[in-house]
């Protein structure tokens, strides 16, 4: 089942081939992003292709009928983390030094902690038995919102304690030391 959002776009003569190919460019999107993340130099460009990434993620969401984690993937991954880490880069004074090295050494044990992942995570794919499920999520929107705020609030506010530190740090660290007169 498609999205209105879809259905009003491409209409209801290929749903199949429309959806594909939508999944295709929104796949491709989020590769793409992926890899300018990891191997770009510049770090906030790096940051921007991180977003292109979530964005790409977000709109497999809306394909998927998820529209909550659609939502949540746009406001809180692409409009608030992603913010986040511009401020830590631009706050940081230490990392247009010409003598901050772009690159590291540990490139190969990095490849191959990726390839070991990659087969792991292939083997098991690959055993699993898919099942499709018979009756779509019922959980709305509001009954989430009623658990996060009902039963799971203590998690909830150990959650925004753990960023309210982080944030203190980042701005603790980037805070530049004052001048000996």
């Amino acid at each position: 089942m498609q999205p209105e959002v879809i259905q009003h776009s491409i209409g209801a003569t290929a749903p199949g081939l429309w959806t594909t190919v939508i999944f295709a460019v929104l796949f491709g999107l989020s590769v793409a992003g992926a890899l300018g993340a990891v191997l770009w130099k510049n770090l906030l460009h790096a940051v921007l292709f991180l977003a292109l990434t979530l964005v790409g993620v977000a709109g497999i969401f809306l394909l998927l009928s998820s529209t909550f984690l659609f939502v949540v993937q746009i406001l809180v991954y692409v409009g608030a983390v992603v913010i986040l880490i511009i401020f830590g880069v631009m706050l940081t004074s230490h990392i247009s030094r010409p003598r901050t090295p772009a690159r590291n050494n540990q490139a190969l044990a990095a490849a191959l902690a990726v390839l070991g992942l990659l087969v792991l995570t292939l083997y098991i794919l690959i055993g699993a038995t898919w099942t499709l499920a018979t009756q779509p999520s019922t959980v709305t929107v509001a009954a989430i919102g009623a658990g996060l705020l009902q039963k799971y609030v203590l998690p909830f506010e150990i959650i925004s304690v753990v960023l309210l530190v982080a944030m203190v740090g980042a701005i603790v660290i980037a805070r530049k030391e004052p001048e000996a007169r």
